[in-house]
């Protein structure tokens, strides 16, 4: 698994700037465009790009905001049953 993949990641229309905005918190500030698919494509690209900085600077990562790593703050995940045909 990609280090970016534990990273969440989202695009949502900014009125103010009126374009799409793409988001990762933890690791950068937003991006913007007005194409939503290429914001995130772009964006995706951004955040690989500031790990591998961080990881060959050797400092430290921010903690993962989704994943395997943590969930976000006042979200839990939800585990399906050991059994998924089992009915309680």
């Amino acid at each position: 698994m990609k280090a970016s993949h534990k990273y969440q990641k989202w695009v949502e229309w900014g009125e103010e700037d009126q374009a799409y905005l793409g988001k990762c918190p933890n690791l950068i500030p937003g991006r913007n465009g007005d194409d939503h698919a290429e914001v995130f494509a772009d964006h995706c690209e951004v955040v690989d790009d500031v790990i591998r900085r961080l990881e060959g600077d050797g400092r430290r990562l921010p903690r993962p905001s989704c994943g395997l790593g943590g969930t976000p703050s006042g979200l839990e995940l939800l585990r399906p049953s050991p059994d998924p045909h089992h009915r309680s």
